[in-house]
């Protein structure tokens, strides 16, 4: 299993994990912050049972930055899946 980083900025690191053949919750990134992590859809929402981040601020700040970047999530996810390395997005 692969993991791509694909997002960095104020703190936090998004990746993505190729799971070929091992689809445990669909599409999705883990979130990064300092000590703590989480996991999101790509609907902007935390995985049910997974620790959420502690922070207001930056729950918003990674929705909303899932939200806004759909095509590029869904290109990074289907290439790291197709074994090809997907570009950081911005």
């Amino acid at each position: 299993m692969a993991r791509i980083k694909v997002f960095s900025d104020l703190g936090i690191v998004i990746y993505i994990y190729g799971e070929k053949n091992e689809r445990h919750h669909g599409k999705h990134v883990l979130v990064v912050k300092t000590d703590e992590d989480s996991q999101y859809g790509f609907d902007g929402k935390p995985i049910k049972g997974i620790k959420d981040l502690s922070n207001k601020k930056d729950r918003q700040a990674v929705s909303n930055w899932i939200l806004s970047h759909q095509d590029e999530l869904n290109k990074a996810w289907e290439d790291i899946n197709n074994g090809i390395r997907p570009d950081m997005i911005k």
